[in-house]
């Protein structure tokens, strides 16, 4: 747990995200499987500033693929949230010139929705945000641990 990942007072996953998409290209689910920015629920919020630390490594944590958003729930692990996730991708892609999750998606469960919790990782040469179903279970799924 060596990259540090600080989340500002006030800033919000709609304009992080609107400075990904100002970075590099960038695309959402949309429609009934879409991300509704207003819909998040995450775990930590930025009414205060704050900080994680999350391992090193480009691609989600290995020790965590192909676990359902509801088993890492239930173990009571802290992972990242979609915000989290962005300002990490933001970091990375300014300092390496970048994508993070190359062959993976961060299944993001800080950050759950009324039908699933957010992903983000890299399809077709593009930032893609996305979401999964509790239940879904993938190999090339896997959350970010994180250490607040």
């Amino acid at each position: 747990f060596s990259w540090l990942v600080v989340v500002l007072q006030g800033i919000t996953t709609k304009r992080v995200y609107e400075l990904c998409e100002a970075l590099f290209y960038t695309d959402i689910a949309k429609g009934a499987g879409g991300i509704d920015f207003n819909l998040l629920a995450d775990e930590r919020d930025s009414k205060k500033s704050y900080a994680i630390w999350v391992r090193a490594r480009q691609e989600a944590d290995n020790e965590l693929a192909g676990q359902k958003p509801m088993e890492i729930k239930s173990k009571k692990l802290k992972t990242m949230s979609l915000l989290e996730r962005m300002l990490l991708e933001v970091r990375y892609f300014t300092e390496f010139g970048d994508h993070l999750d190359k062959s993976f998606k961060t299944i993001c469960t800080g950050s759950p929705l009324p039908n699933g919790v957010a992903t983000a990782g890299q399809d077709n040469d593009e930032f893609f945000i996305g979401w999964a179903h509790p239940d879904y279970t993938g190999s090339k799924h896997a959350a970010r641990e994180v250490i607040t």
